[in-house]
């Protein structure tokens, strides 16, 4: 019994030794391959692989040796020797035609490239193994040949589709590239997101013709086929070629017998990228083609919002584009009368007749000929609110606080009292209230929608910071009555106030604040340099202050909106997010970044 355990633990030991003085000699062989040392390299390699025929890279780096020493007719000795110790083994065969092509042989090596890949090859493993060996090789074209070959002979045209797909792309051959990921979906349309993916990370300069024609090849093959357009349709957003997505979209709106709702979707993608113009034409689509669609209504409404989107987005406001687009809405009014489905944009109508035209007595009467239509609450909530500014904008103020005080009151729970009860804080403010002002502002700035909130802090700061035991109100008293002349489009009054709180005030603590309602009445006026001087200036001198990235972001807007220049605009709105991380215009900044920078939304 002893002598069997001593014999087994030798075996062991010693079998143990073996491996060790193998793999340390298989490091040796390749420290001195990596040298460029190819002659010890394959003394040590040689003897590696007589001890052990079955490892394949003992023989794959004798060949190496043999053709880094330019030994081309022994490598080819070897390797004749390994393919007849192994007939069943393809990649000998493989490897015998490399010899030929890195010996300057390409004809011979073709011959046995050929009779492998057409004669030789019979199975899932054989095709696999030996395409993926030319990949790893620098044979590309082969690697293509071979997977085609294998598609053929194991009948089935969905094999090898990620290989090949990932192939021609490296070689440059995006339109091939693409027919494979579109021959995976045509197999396999659940992958339709995940072809969808690779298609656009196909997508460069260069590829776009050719991935375009794949696409456009498929689609034409199976005109019905939905899945194909919308992974073109994807394609044309992406590229930004919008105008070859609407008449995708169109037509696959037609051939599916759509109700417009595809259509519809595209034109607020549109919107969105502010292209207004497309964006109504795929409306008037909609209102051409599909009028019994629940999306005909909508269309009419958002082709009256996108013309004043394009009005409001001007840097200074147009008042020519306002005038158009209060036409678009009375057009509306003409064609489908008081209809309750546009009371957004009858009350949008009247915003602008109220704020940007000055013209209150005309948005009075408009907000009060919608009381003629069904509204809900809510709908007379709004209204309400509308009139109490016209009466604020006409120094009626007893009217003004009855109006918001209604709205509050009716509205305690919600959002629309919320607003109500911020307008009469403002209006407190305005006439220099500021207690009364404060205290309605506290109760509103934890309790209510981000936006009010946000503007109740604001303005309760500002009062709080002015109106301090140690400091006179007087200051904060004049300022408050010239917002009140700004917000009342008297700004020619407004300005001289301002002018003088800033002479008998130096260095308070509301320059910053005046210096921004100066800016904002000059660049409404159209006077560019004189706003964007101030603007500078509160950057500047008020670096820190609560209106800085104000400041920023409508130099920005400036520069996207009135110059066009779309790289210093770029440029300004990432300085809003590295110099502003906690700024409320992030959100809107990086937007604008990329829609400067063409990307989608």
């Amino acid at each position: 019994m002893k002598h069997w355990i001593f014999i087994i633990l030798f075996l062991l030991i010693g079998g143990s030794a073996g491996m060790a003085q193998g793999s340390g000699e298989a490091e040796l062989a390749q420290q001195y391959f990596s040298d460029g040392e190819f002659l010890k390299a394959l003394e040590v390699y040689e003897r590696l692989y007589k001890q052990n025929t079955s490892e394949k890279v003992f023989a794959e780096k004798i060949i190496e040796c043999h053709i880094r020493l330019q030994q081309a007719k022994e490598a080819m000795d070897f390797v004749e020797k390994v393919i007849k110790k192994n007939p069943s083994e393809p990649l000998w065969l493989a490897q015998k035609g490399d010899i030929y092509f890195r010996t300057g042989k390409p004809n011979d090596a073709r011959k046995v490239w050929d009779e492998l890949i057409n004669k030789k090859l019979r199975d899932l493993y054989g095709f696999s193994s030996v395409a993926g060996w030319f990949a790893s090789n620098a044979h590309g074209p082969e690697a293509v040949r071979t997977y085609l070959q294998g598609r053929k002979a194991l009948a089935d045209s969905s094999r090898f589709t990620y290989e090949l797909a990932a192939l021609y792309a490296s070689q440059g051959n995006f339109t091939q590239a693409s027919a494979e990921y579109l021959n995976l979906f045509k197999y396999r349309p659940d992958l339709s997101s995940y072809v969808r993916i690779q298609l656009i990370k196909l997508v460069t300069p260069e590829s776009q013709a050719q991935i375009e024609k794949a696409l456009l090849d498929a689609v034409q093959k199976t005109p019905s086929d939905q899945g194909l357009r919308e992974i073109l349709i994807d394609y044309y957003l992406e590229t930004k070629n919008f105008q070859e997505a609407l008449v995708q979209t169109r037509a696959l709106d037609k051939v599916t017998k759509g109700n417009g709702e595809r259509v519809y979707k595209l034109a607020l993608t549109f919107q969105s990228n502010k292209k207004y113009d497309l964006s109504n034409k795929a409306l008037d689509y909609i209102i051409d083609n599909h009028a019994q669609s629940p999306y005909f209504l909508q269309a009419w409404n958002e082709k009256a919002i996108n013309t004043e989107i394009r009005a409001l987005e001007m840097r200074p406001i147009d008042t020519v584009e306002i005038r158009k687009c209060i036409k678009v809405f009375d057009d509306l009014e003409k064609q489908f009368g008081k209809n309750p489905y546009f009371f957004g944009a009858f009350l949008k109508k009247a915003n602008l007749l109220i704020y940007y035209l000055n013209e209150p007595e005309s948005g009075k009467k408009t907000l009060e000929e919608m009381f003629q239509m069904p509204l809900n609450p809510h709908q007379k909530g709004d209204i309400n609110l509308m009139l109490g500014d016209v009466f604020l904008i006409e120094g009626d103020y007893n009217s003004a606080r009855l109006k918001y005080g209604e709205v509050e009151e009716s509205f305690k729970q919600d959002q629309t009292g919320a607003r109500a009860k911020y307008k009469g804080a403002l209006l407190s403010y305005f006439r220099g209230d500021f207690d009364l002002s404060s205290a309605r502002l506290k109760s509103l700035k934890e309790n209510t929608a981000n936006d009010i909130a946000n503007d109740a802090i604001k303005l309760n700061l500002l009062i709080q910071d002015n109106t301090g035991l140690d400091s006179t109100t007087d200051a904060l008293q004049g300022f408050a009555r010239a917002q009140l002349l700004i917000y009342q489009n008297r700004n020619s009054e407004a300005m001289t106030l301002l002018d003088s709180i800033l002479f008998a005030f130096p260095k308070h603590s509301l320059t910053d604040e005046i210096y921004w309602e100066k800016a904002n009445i000059f660049l409404k006026g159209g006077k560019i340099e004189e706003a964007t001087r101030l603007l500078d200036k509160i950057l500047k001198e008020h670096t820190y202050d609560i209106l800085a990235d104000d400041a920023l972001f409508t130099l920005a807007e400036i520069q996207e909106l009135h110059f066009k220049n779309k790289s210093s605009a770029a440029d300004l709105y990432l300085k809003v997010l590295s110099d502003y991380p906690g700024s409320l215009f992030k959100v809107e900044a990086r937007k604008r970044i990329r829609q400067l920078r063409g990307e989608s939304l």
